[in-house]
């Protein structure tokens, strides 16, 4: 399998809605069937951190295939350690009779919010 590819989300701000971001894998030039996949997005809270901060999949609803070969992170509310950070994302694909695969990484950016406790 070739090297993931790396996509880096842009700055949100914590606590804020983030819009959904759609994926379309290409392997060897041609675009990856996904019909019947299992996907899984990790944010950990560095890039190279085993803790994990949020887990979007496509059986909790958080992650959407759309026609055969096209998924969707959807939109959602961020809700991470409110700190300005950058956190680390893995991809992770299951298609049918094969093993999970991290097919895109890179970097969730997070902007800390701070509210007013009056």
């Amino acid at each position: 399998m070739a090297e993931p590819y790396i996509h880096n989300f842009a700055p949100a701000v914590n606590y804020t809605t983030v819009d959904k971001t759609t994926f379309q894998i290409l392997v060897g030039g041609n675009p990856l069937v996904l019909t019947g996949a299992s996907i899984s997005m990790i944010v950990k809270d560095s890039e190279d951190s085993n803790k994990k901060l949020e887990v979007l999949t496509t059986e909790n609803g958080k992650i959407t295939i759309t026609g055969t070969t096209h998924l969707d992170i959807n939109e959602r509310i961020v809700k991470y350690p409110n700190r300005t950070a950058e956190h680390g994302y893995d991809v992770l694909i299951k298609l049918p009779g094969d093993k999970y695969k991290t097919y895109i990484k890179g970097v969730v950016s997070i902007i800390a919010t701070y509210q007013d406790t009056e």
